[in-house]
């Protein structure tokens, strides 16, 4: 199971990059600004997704000076750059946080999995979105189910690729 898992998900990471190469580039430079300026990068990870603000924020790779995101009391200002990064992109809850940050005038990056369907309340609400592309479990099992979404692994591959990008804004200004 792990051969056809590790063949599939490369599938979805090989096809996010693709589809979201110049969307990292735009997600980097807001960050930049906010990290050359006086503004803060703050996190937040729905659900599952809190372990991309803890790889953002406590590991190796986490953005210098970058903070968790306090929903209530929502203080932020329009140099802040907040990262939101939920599963779905019709998660409503993720949405109407990204709508009172923008507000604030501050500016969100999201991520999130955008399916097909006429509703998209996330992407639509966020400055810059990176789709995951991790809608479904990559491996059949013999009663037919599948299991094995790698939304995480695709949130926290997006993460390590937006920081990266992030490395190399800075590194040129």
């Amino acid at each position: 199971m792990l051969k056809i898992y590790l063949t599939q998900l490369r599938g979805v990471l090989e096809k996010l990059i693709e589809k979201n190469e110049e969307t990292f580039e735009d997600a980097a430079r807001l960050l930049a600004q906010a990290v050359v300026s006086d503004g803060t990068v703050f996190i937040y990870g729905f659900e599952e997704m809190r372990a991309v603000a803890i790889e953002a924020l406590e590991s190796p790779n986490k953005i210098a000076d970058a903070q968790p995101l306090n929903r209530e009391p929502l203080t932020l200002s329009p140099m802040d750059r907040v990262i939101l990064i939920t599963r779905q992109d019709d998660d409503t809850s993720a949405a109407k946080l990204a709508k009172k940050i923008s507000e604030t005038g501050a500016m969100t990056i999201g991520m999130s999995t955008v399916t097909k369907g006429d509703l998209h309340p996330f992407s639509e609400t966020v400055d810059v979105h990176i789709n995951l592309n991790s809608h479904r479990a990559l491996i059949p099992t013999e009663s037919g189910d599948r299991v094995g979404v790698p939304s995480t692994l695709a949130a926290l591959f997006s993460y390590h690729g937006l920081y990266f990008t992030l490395l190399e804004v800075l590194e040129d200004q």
